[in-house]
């Protein structure tokens, strides 16, 4: 039930979003979801949020639409790399790899306001950094959610940002 709820939550705004015509208009429309919660350790459902912070990505960089666009077509290269490489390591309990990996993701998602993202790596970051890999599994998954949730967001940006 909470799934569909959600689902037809985030269709209605799909719906709306379409209408964005600048980064502020899609910073208005994001800013009026609830936030989802802030860390990896929070197992329950995702609803509607604005994954990126829009609020942090404007102090940073201002309301720069060409820059931002530039930011997230470089975010969405790299953090498919960056993913295979989180896999391989956790699949491999390489933890040089993972710490390297998650902290490039992270210092990434922070560059881009991607808060729930970064603050996801940090938890997988401390993990390999102490060599625990028996407990990671729900953050790994919890990562490739947010990770899809980020994208999805950027693309839709970059989508509005191309009419």
């Amino acid at each position: 039930m909470q799934a569909e709820q959600a689902q037809q939550t985030q269709q209605a705004c799909d719906e709306d979003a379409t209408d964005a015509t600048d980064s502020r208009a899609v910073y208005d429309e994001a800013s009026n979801h609830q936030n989802a919660p802030e860390s990896c350790d929070e197992t329950q459902n995702d609803q509607l949020t604005a994954w990126i912070d829009w609020d942090k990505l404007y102090t940073t960089i201002g309301n720069n639409p060409p820059l931002i666009a530039e930011l997230f077509k470089a975010f969405a290269e790299e953090s498919e790399t960056l993913i295979e490489q989180i896999d391989k390591a956790i699949t491999d309990r390489d933890a040089d790899l993972l710490k390297s990996s998650t902290h490039t993701l992270k210092g990434a998602s922070m560059a881009i306001g991607a808060t729930q993202l970064s603050e996801c790596t940090l938890e997988i970051e401390k993990a390999a950094k102490s060599n625990q890999f028996d407990n990671v599994s729900p953050d790994h998954e919890r990562l490739h959610q947010l990770l899809r949730n980020t994208l999805g967001e950027t693309n839709e940006f970059l989508g509005n940002a191309a009419k």
